[in-house]
């Protein structure tokens, strides 16, 4: 999981084996099957969750490793001047208070800041540039 938040930090981009690697998908099939794999797998998994939706789940390395990892990173961001780079504090700070709330209010808080970002120029112009290999 700390892998999957650095990328998020860095906007890391992820080659399907890697991305199910890190957990970010459950598998890939082709885009002509999507749709039928999907209809076919909903019903047949339907109790599944991600680990992050069930009772007591504990981000990276338990109570103590989370706390440490966000604490460890929150100290790389002032020793590295994140200031210069605004949105990586506003993931961080995202991911840590997500974790750590059930997935309705979670899935709210990263509406609110993923909409902080697109209204920070340099978030946005990063965005834009990422994905779309281009300036605003």
């Amino acid at each position: 999981m700390q892998e999957a938040i650095a990328g998020l930090l860095d906007g890391a981009t992820y080659d399907g084996a890697r991305a199910k690697a890190l957990g970010l998908l459950i598998g890939m099939v082709p885009a002509e099957d999507l749709h039928r794999t999907a209809t076919d797998w909903l019903p047949a998994n339907a109790d599944v969750q991600q680990p992050w939706m069930a009772r007591g789940f504990r981000g990276p390395g338990g109570t103590a490793g989370f706390e440490r990892f966000f604490h460890g990173l929150n100290a790389r961001f002032t020793r590295d001047r994140a200031d210069k780079r605004p949105e990586r504090r506003l993931i961080a700070e995202a991911v840590y208070h997500e974790l750590q709330m059930p997935i309705e209010p979670a899935l709210h808080l990263e509406t609110r800041r993923f909409i902080e970002l697109t209204r920070n120029p340099s978030a946005r112009d990063a965005m834009q540039k990422r994905f779309f290999g281009q300036a605003a």
